[in-house]
């Protein structure tokens, strides 16, 4: 994957499935999975680098981060990944870019291929101004054989984008689904 662009955050309007989170912890080589429950979507599983921490998100999915406190900050300070799992409709970048705010933006939002897990994806990734400086967001979709998708999304303060897209590429690389 090539790190295009600058950090910033994105809320997506994308309706997420039930899932629980069965592992994750911030010891190096740790994992961790979301499991299927009443959803189309199946399991996701994924390595954390060393000292990353995780925590399942409200209405699903889960969130990866170099620091607890980004787990839940709207703008993170550092590193941050968020798994989605889309069920019954299935997400695409057209729709993403249709959804974006573009008024923010240090520049427009350029879409890309990219894979994860081995799978094919596309990506969208942008450069928005925040109160604590520029923030470069690149979001992932990834359609499954099932017809359901996951979205991951990527997120670090431009300054920080650089540095830390080692371990966001290693952790698309562990992803496995099913």
């Amino acid at each position: 994957m090539s790190a295009a662009g600058r950090p910033t955050a994105l809320a997506l309007g994308l309706s997420a499935c039930s899932l629980a989170l069965l592992g994750g912890a911030p010891a190096a080589g740790a994992s961790a999975r979301l499991a299927r429950t009443a959803s189309a979507a199946p399991s996701l599983h994924l390595q954390l680098p060393s000292g990353w921490v995780s925590r399942r998100l409200a209405g699903g999915g889960l969130s990866v981060a170099i620091d607890a406190a980004d787990l839940g900050a709207v703008v993170p300070a550092g590193a941050r990944l968020t798994a989605q799992p889309v069920g019954s409709s299935p997400a695409n970048v057209a729709r993403l870019l249709a959804g974006v705010d573009r008024a923010p933006f240090v520049g427009s939002p350029t879409t890309f291929p990219t894979s994860v897990g081995g799978l094919r994806a596309q990506y969208v990734q942008w450069t928005a101004a925040e109160r604590s400086g520029d923030e470069t967001t690149r979001t992932i979709v990834v359609q499954l054989a099932t017809g359901s998708s996951y979205t991951f999304t990527l997120e670090a303060p431009s300054a920080k984008w650089t540095p830390s897209f080692p371990a966001f590429d290693r952790i698309l690389a562990s992803v496995t689904f099913g």
